[in-house]
């Protein structure tokens, strides 16, 4: 562990235990290493009792100093005892205790849960949750819980965890009036913080904040108001980024003293928030990003041009194993040397000054065109394109069409059979922080690479002539965690998997040719991922691909290629009657795309899939677990 410097004066991250099983390993192999460029002094976990298994796993990596456990006072005193017994014998030295439900046998409150931890386990350093304004906390009134942190503190509580903050002034004003109240000095306060682009949509910032009783300062909440027609989520990513860092540097100026604790909700949303604040430098990014002894092989291509030439270059000696081949010039990507690689393709493309693809790109591009769609079949691929910030490009596309050159080839090489592996990977060659900018893709690239090599092996016996694709389209979050359970999971049967956003639905059919009339095309395989939100209607991100289907003007027989599976994800805390409520009662978006894909001429393989958030989502495993023989039917 290295950055003592930058370790001392780091944030503190929260993560939490995946909902899904197989989701503790992925979160180790993938978002930690970016997370831990900010060389945080502590990771908390949060989730229950498999917390204590992430907790150790993360602890036995030596890659973080200190590992805090947090822990609810609705646990029984006697699984209580076990868990931290367990844990301590570990190596855990720190637990974040909170407020729970009242159950039998467990805690009547945290005080009572801080003086049993005290008393069983001197040596443990205890913190405690700590309510500002605009939350509710234990005793549900914002005075008594100020002197509850007194009461704390003098049981033994050696820390005060203070949050949310959106308003740097709700900070100071807890930390004044505690100390007031007789917390002494010697326990620091910390200020939690919650990137809320993390959340992904509005819609969903604000679901969450209804559950954890949050309330946004007026003057935010006024902000999110003007978002409410936001169809895309993009006004909300950009008023979230700004939030953060104006309030992370507020923070910093008016309270250096505090060591943020940054609640990460797992999401790579924050790591841009962390780089954008400076918490995590691009020096120390970069350290993150070395490649491992397990780095992936790789053929880089790349095209005419000093950038590209140079990029290549660094990916293949940064990110490459040492078994794979020397960057190649583009002009030898040929569909022969395309067919016959066994590794994954990584394709460096320069954009011209007018944004347009470079000769070699066009080249292929045409050869492309010639052949049957299924050329490419199995061949793994992903596209980077280089441009520079003085291309001309419209300012009508806000930006997008200095990398036309690079989407161009990534949809022709798809149009002919290719496993796109990431979505398009953009770098403008100016950029101080390229490396810190390009590695992490690269990253996900040569993850996906592996997944979808794994996938392979586990069902290419099963399956014979060309492999077919099983399109998994999600609206993020959930969704988007349960596609990725499909990929890896091996679940495909005979298929390989491509994960597609629903934002992208237009662009996916018309790239299978999924409306084709045709009937003598491949049928297109696809699960859709769809949650129901407030007033049983589809989350902003999947909202494109709804109402295009919903059109009147399709044909009945629009969709005659498809063969589909709905899975919908629904939380019944939003209705009013949820007590008596189950997943069918939430998952009115599902429903409706269902019958509405029937309606077009869609034919199902597998029955629609209903899950409940209340309920902890227990409705997925099965339907996971049903999907492989419903694939293998077909």
């Amino acid at each position: 562990w290295s950055h003592k410097k930058a370790m001392a004066n780091g944030p503190s991250l929260e993560i939490f235990v995946p909902r899904l099983s197989a989701g503790i390993d992925e979160l180790l192999r993938d978002r930690l290493d970016l997370l831990y460029g900010a060389c945080p002094p502590m990771l908390s976990v949060s989730g229950g009792e498999p917390a204590l298994e992430l907790a150790l796993k993360l602890l036995a990596s030596a890659r973080v100093p200190r590992v805090q456990l947090q822990l609810a006072s609705s646990v029984r005193r006697d699984d209580a005892a076990a868990l931290l017994q367990r844990g301590f014998d570990g190596g855990l030295t720190d637990v974040l205790l909170m407020p729970g439900e009242r159950v039998d046998g467990a805690f009547d409150s945290v005080l009572e849960m801080v003086q049993f931890v005290v008393e069983r386990f001197g040596s443990v350093r205890v913190a405690v949750s700590g309510f500002p304004r605009g939350t509710v906390g234990e005793l549900g009134m914002y005075t008594k819980d100020v002197s509850l942190a007194a009461q704390h503190a003098a049981a033994g509580a050696q820390l005060i965890v203070c949050g949310p903050i959106f308003d740097v002034n709700h900070f100071v004003q807890y930390e004044g009036d505690v100390r007031r109240a007789g917390v002494p000095k010697s326990v620091p306060v910390q200020p939690m913080l919650v990137p809320i682009d993390a959340f992904g949509t509005r819609a969903a910032m604000q679901r969450a904040a209804r559950a954890l009783r949050w309330t946004p300062p007026k003057q935010m909440q006024a902000e999110l108001d003007k978002l409410s027609a936001d169809a895309h989520g993009k006004g909300f990513s950009k008023f979230a980024k700004a939030h953060f860092k104006s309030l992370y540097t507020e923070l910093s100026q008016r309270c250096p003293h505090a060591t943020p604790h940054v609640a990460t909700l797992n999401a790579s949303a924050t790591v841009e928030a962390l780089r954008d604040v400076g918490a995590i430098p691009v020096d120390t990014l970069r350290v993150a990003a070395q490649p491992s002894a397990s780095a992936g092989a790789m053929r880089v291509f790349f095209s005419a041009g000093e950038a590209a030439v140079a990029i290549a270059k660094l990916v293949h000696e940064r990110m490459c194993a040492t078994d794979s081949p020397p960057p190649t010039s583009l002009d030898d990507a040929s569909i022969e040397a395309l067919q016959q690689s066994t590794l994954p393709v990584l394709l460096v493309v320069e954009g011209e000054s007018d944004g347009g693809a470079p000769p070699d790109a066009r080249k292929l591009m045409r050869a492309l065109r010639a052949p049957a769609d299924t050329a490419l079949a199995g061949v793994r691929v992903a596209v980077l394109t280089l441009a520079r910030s003085v291309c001309a490009f419209s300012a009508a596309s806000g930006g997008s069409d200095k990398y036309t050159a690079g989407a161009k080839l990534l949809s022709a090489l798809t149009a002919a059979g290719a496993i796109a592996l990431a979505e398009l990977g953009g770098v403008e060659v100016e950029l101080d922080d390229v490396e810190a900018s390009l590695l992490p893709w690269v990253q996900e690239v040569q993850q996906s690479a592996a997944v979808a090599q794994s996938t392979s092996a586990l069902s290419g016996l099963a399956c014979s002539g060309t492999p077919r694709t099983l399109h998994v389209l999600h609206c993020g979050g959930l969704s988007l965690d349960v596609g990725e359970m499909i990929v890896s999971s091996g679940a495909s049967n005979g298929f390989t998997v491509s994960l597609v956003s629903m934002e992208d639905f237009k662009a996916w059919a018309q790239q299978t040719q999924l409306l084709s009339a045709d009937a003598s095309l491949e049928r297109v395989y696809a699960v859709f991922i769809v949650e129901t939100v407030e007033n049983e209607q589809p989350s902003e991100r999947s909202g494109t691909c709804v109402r295009f289907l919903n059109r009147r003007t399709h044909a009945a027989g629009t969709l005659a290629l498809l063969r589909c599976a709905v899975l919908g994800l629904g939380d019944s805390n939003l209705l009013l009657d949820r007590q008596t409520t189950s997943a069918k009662d939430c998952n009115q978006v599902a429903q409706r795309l269902e019958r509405r894909l029937h309606e077009l001429g869609a034919t199902s393989f597998y029955a629609r899939g209903e899950a409940d958030d209340r309920t902890g989502n227990e409705e997925l495993e099965p339907w996971l677990s049903g999907l492989p023989a419903a694939l293998a039917k077909g």
